[in-house]
C-alpha cells in the first residue's frame, strides 16, 4: 500500500511555514488511523495549523511590478468579494484540490484562464464582419492579417494574478453537501436512483478567502509590429478583464456566487 512520504521519513517537520501549496498537495498530515483516510474536519484543521503571516506580500511580487513597468504594461489590484474556488477538481485525499503556484506556494489565477475569461466577456459584444471583430482578433489573436502583425497570438500579454497575502490570512474553508452519494458512487446507477431520502454528506473543501487582494497585470506584446497600437489595446483588454472578473466571476461555481471580484 502506498503511504505518505512523511510516514517513511518521520524526521520531516510537520505543519508550519514554507511552501504551503507543497504541504497541502504532498505533505498533508491530517489522517485517520493507518488507512490514510482524511480525518473528519481535516481541511479546517489544516487551515488552522498554518502560520498567520497576513502582512507579508507574496515573494517576487514587487520585482514583477518592476518587470511590467519595464514592458510599459499595467498592474492593478482586485479583491475577492466572495470565496474563490480554483482547481477544485484537482485530485487530493480530501476529494477537492486547489490550484497552487508551483514555486511561490500560493493560490493564483493562471494567465491562460484570465485571458480566456476576458475573451469570453468581450466576445459577447463582437459583431462578425465589423471593425469590432478586427480589434477583438488583434488583441486576443486570430488570423495573421487581423492580429496586428503578432503572428496570430494577440497584441496584449496576460500575466498570472498573484495574491498579496500568504499563509492563513488568504485561505478559508467551505462545505458542500451532496445528497445523492449512493447514486454518484454506484457501479449501476439505475439501482440507486437520486432521491431526497438519502442523507447529505458534508465535505469540506479549501477556498481563497473573501477580501483577498490579487495583483493583475497585462503588457503589450514586444513582437507586435505596431507597438503604439499594442499599448493602446491594453486599455480595452484591462477593461474587459476587470468587467469579466466583476460581473462574471473567476474560477468555479460562479453561478452560485463564488469568485466575485471588485476593483481596488
Amino acid at each position: 500500500m502506498t503511504r505518505p512520504i512523511w510516514d517513511e521519513a518521520p524526521g520531516l517537520p510537520k505543519q508550519g511555514g514554507g511552501n504551503i501549496g507543497l504541504r497541502f498537495t504532498k505533505h498533508f498530515d491530517f489522517w485517520e488511523g493507518r488507512e490514510w483516510r482524511a480525518q473528519k474536519g481535516a481541511v479546517a484543521a489544516w487551515v488552522e495549523s498554518l502560520p498567520n503571516d497576513g502582512g507579508r506580500e507574496a515573494p517576487l511580487l514587487g520585482r514583477r511590478r518592476d518587470l511590467i513597468a519595464a514592458l510599459e504594461g499595467l498592474t492593478w489590484a482586485m479583491r475577492t468579494v466572495s470565496r474563490l474556488i480554483i482547481g477544485v477538481g484537482n485530485p487530493h485525499p480530501v476529494e477537492n484540490g486547489l490550484t497552487w503556484h508551483p514555486t511561490l506556494g500560493v493560490p493564483f489565477l493562471p494567465a491562460s484562464g484570465l485571458k480566456g475569461l476576458a475573451k469570453a466577456y468581450a466576445a459577447e459584444d463582437v459583431i462578425p464582419g465589423t471593425e469590432d471583430e478586427v480589434i477583438f482578433k488583434r488583441i486576443f489573436g486570430g488570423d495573421d492579417d487581423q492580429s496586428g502583425g503578432t503572428g496570430g497570438h494577440g497584441s496584449v500579454l496576460f500575466f498570472d494574478a498573484l495574491p498579496r497575502l500568504t499563509g492563513k490570512g488568504m485561505l478559508d474553508w467551505d462545505i458542500m453537501t451532496p445528497h445523492y452519494n449512493p447514486w454518484y458512487m454506484a457501479s449501476a446507477p439505475s439501482e440507486t436512483p437520486p432521491g431526497d431520502w438519502y442523507d447529505p454528506i458534508p465535505i469540506q473543501f479549501l477556498t481563497v478567502a473573501q477580501e483577498c487582494t490579487f495583483d493583475f497585470a497585462i503588457a503589450p506584446d514586444p513582437s507586435a509590429v505596431d507597438a503604439d497600437q499594442a499599448r493602446k489595446d491594453m486599455g480595452l483588454a484591462k477593461a474587459w478583464l476587470e468587467n469579466a472578473a466583476s460581473d462574471l466571476g473567476v474560477g468555479a461555481k460562479t453561478a452560485v456566487g463564488y469568485g466575485q471580484m471588485d476593483r481596488v
